[in-house]
């Protein structure tokens, strides 16, 4: 058996991993495409045909309901808000989420980021390469601290990832500013000044509270597109520090993922490794990293939902979405509606986001 140097692994889990270890091949870990090259501003990266399937990443679909929540709200802000049925296309969209599938989706979007890391992915690869792919998935599991506080380059993995999620919380609040500005401006227009009946107000809350107790679907096409094999170079160019978020690009399953381009330019400098002491929102993303580089599938996605739980920002989410409730059923013009949409379904949400990549 292949020895792993000290570093690598705290006492406790090395003795785990040698009673379980085994030979084991891998064979997503050995298709995957490893390091990948920062991809340049504004270039489009073309999405390949393969032969064989990729193999589904567990990760990546466990993101796809945070890529949509981002990509919802791109949307509706690049429509416009000319309507009533604009204002109620935008309160479906964003209000009523469930905040447990919104949190685990922040998490393993996070993890997507994270597993680009070149020091993470050697070092899982070389772990991997000891004691076998099930080991490790099960170490990983039982000791959830393992990744960030035992192995090189761990904690680079998270910097990298609170970068791109700083990047998306910036674009958040960006866009809850337009919405509350729209609201302003909306008070001139006659149909964002037609009140609303009681009835109609009670309904929406009534069908976001049962929306919020259940788990939406993500876009097809963001799921798609967050598996496609040279997504991987999205991932670590948002991950750079000074990128703007990916979710100001477009994404698409039949074009793959246009990055944005960057005024002030992207700078590619390392990613300093600091300890940052006990953290669980660290430890979950630095874990799910390590899956993803393992070559997590659907076979233990459910294991994986387990240990994450309901994630750590739900009770902030869920928060939010009391909040947005509380407001519509207290206003009852659509202006007073699209302030309600970016204050609470868009501005305080990105507060929780941004408070738990501290």
């Amino acid at each position: 058996m292949k020895i792993i140097p000290k570093y690598l692994l705290s006492a406790a889990t090395l003795v785990v991993l040698t009673i379980q270890s085994g030979a084991f091949s891998n064979p997503a870990l050995a298709q995957d495409a490893s390091l990948v090259p920062i991809v340049s501003a504004g270039q489009q990266i073309a999405t390949r045909t393969t032969q064989r399937a990729p193999r589904p990443d567990a990760i990546a679909q466990m993101a796809a309901s945070y890529g949509s929540f981002q990509s919802d709200v791109g949307d509706i802000q690049r429509r416009g808000l000319n309507s009533t049925a604009d204002v109620t296309n935008a309160l479906d969209k964003l209000a009523g989420q469930n905040s447990a599938q919104l949190s685990r989706g922040w998490l393993a979007y996070a993890a997507l980021i994270a597993s680009q890391s070149p020091e993470l992915r050697t070092t899982v690869r070389e772990v991997v390469s000891a004691y076998g792919t099930q080991t490790i998935m099960s170490g990983l599991l039982a000791d959830p601290e393992y990744v960030r506080r035992d192995l090189y380059g761990g904690e680079a993995a998270v910097s990298m990832a609170y970068s791109a999620l700083g990047a998306d919380s910036r674009r958040l609040n960006r866009t809850a500013s337009y919405f509350r500005e729209q609201a302003f401006a909306l008070q001139g227009a006659s149909w964002a000044k037609t009140k609303m009946r009681r009835n109609e107000m009670d309904n929406r809350v009534n069908r976001f509270m049962t929306a919020s107790r259940g788990e939406r679907a993500a876009r097809a096409d963001i799921v798609s597109a967050l598996q496609q094999p040279n997504s991987n170079a999205a991932f670590s160019q948002a991950g750079a520090p000074g990128a703007p978020s990916l979710w100001d690009g477009s994404i698409s399953a039949s074009t793959g993922i246009l990055f944005p381009s960057s005024r002030s330019g992207v700078r590619t400098t390392q990613h300093a490794s600091q300890r940052r002491g006990r953290n669980r929102t660290a430890d979950m993303v630095a874990t799910l990293a390590a899956f993803r580089i393992v070559g997590a599938g659907p076979e233990v996605s459910g294991q994986i939902r387990n240990a994450v739980g309901e994630g750590p920002m739900s009770p902030c989410i869920r928060r939010a979405q009391l909040n947005i409730n509380q407001c519509i059923a207290s206003n009852a013009f659509p202006f007073e509606t699209v302030d309600c949409i970016g204050k609470h379904a868009i501005g305080e949400v990105s507060e929780c986001f941004n408070k738990n990549a501290r």
